[in-house]
């Protein structure tokens, strides 16, 4: 049985956002995305070249690599602070090639003198426009302070396509 379509001013904009994100989510169900290169468990250096495939990305969606760590808060006990989790989405969305295949570099870590041996996991992220907007906006402030502290969780509509572990070397 149909429905009838609401006429208030509220209904309409909230059945405009509600189908936007059934939208949203149908399109990211319908991509196909991974991480080739580095593959899961690699050593690898503070910036590092990763590749991959994507298939079925909708033109209004972007592909992003996000490294993830769980940091202990700077000041606190290091001796039973629970870490939170931190995502550093990268500089620019994937640039995805013809044929199937995308590149793109990231920096792993804080710095190229921090944080080697530790274990981080690189996320393949898929973003709608609001998400989108979300991490650029993270992005453009955090370049306008100079520190990048890392996002406390993935942006809404945000969804994981894929995910490996790498050790800095």
């Amino acid at each position: 049985m149909n429905r009838p379509r609401p006429t208030s001013g509220f209904a309409l904009f909230l059945e405009k956002l509600m189908s936007g994100g059934r939208k949203a989510e149908q399109a990211i169900a319908e991509i196909k995305a991974e991480i080739t290169s580095p593959t899961d468990g690699s050593r690898v250096p503070y910036r590092v070249a990763c590749e991959g495939t994507h298939a079925g990305v909708a033109e209004n969606m972007e592909l992003w690599l996000i490294v993830y760590c769980a940091n202990v808060l700077e000041g606190s006990d290091a001796e039973g602070a629970d870490p939170i989790a931190v995502f550093y989405p990268q500089a620019s969305p994937i640039l995805r090639l013809p044929g199937g295949l995308w590149h793109s570099a990231i920096s792993v870590g804080p710095s190229e003198r921090e944080s080697m041996g530790k274990t981080y996991d690189i996320l393949l992220i898929a973003t709608p426009r609001g998400a989108t907007r979300q991490i650029t906006k993270y992005n453009q402030e955090a370049s306008a302070r100079g520190k990048w502290s890392g996002m406390l969780r993935l942006p809404t509509g945000a969804a994981v396509l894929d995910t490996i572990t790498v050790t800095r070397n």
